[in-house]
């Protein structure tokens, strides 16, 4: 609701302004289950991410597998077949350089 309210309150600013206007929206469930593996890992390479991670994320992408773990529970491991939990944060690293070019 806030986001919805804050994007509205930035459209009326902006018209109000004589400012133009464009909206870029994403709809991330399933974002991982549809782009290139070896362009998110390159991607992740270029941006100065430890090649560690980059190589984590290959697996992650391949194998497809996620173990929750808090405090002094472990669940067990499960295939995912839908999205997860980094799909948010990966998803936003993925799409920065569409951003800069939109900035720009």
């Amino acid at each position: 609701m806030d986001v919805a309210l804050t994007l509205l309150h930035t459209v009326q600013q902006g018209v109000h302004s004589g400012s133009p206007i464009s909206t870029l929206l994403f709809d991330i469930q399933g974002f991982f289950d549809h782009i290139r593996r070896d362009c998110a890992v390159h991607l992740f390479c270029i941006l100065g991410f430890p090649s560690q991670l980059c190589d984590w994320l290959l697996s992650f992408l391949l194998d497809r597998t996620i173990v929750i773990s808090f405090n002094d529970f472990t669940g067990e491991a499960r295939t995912l077949s839908d999205g997860s939990p980094l799909s948010p944060i990966l998803s936003a690293i993925y799409t920065f350089p569409l951003l800069c070019i939109a900035e720009s």
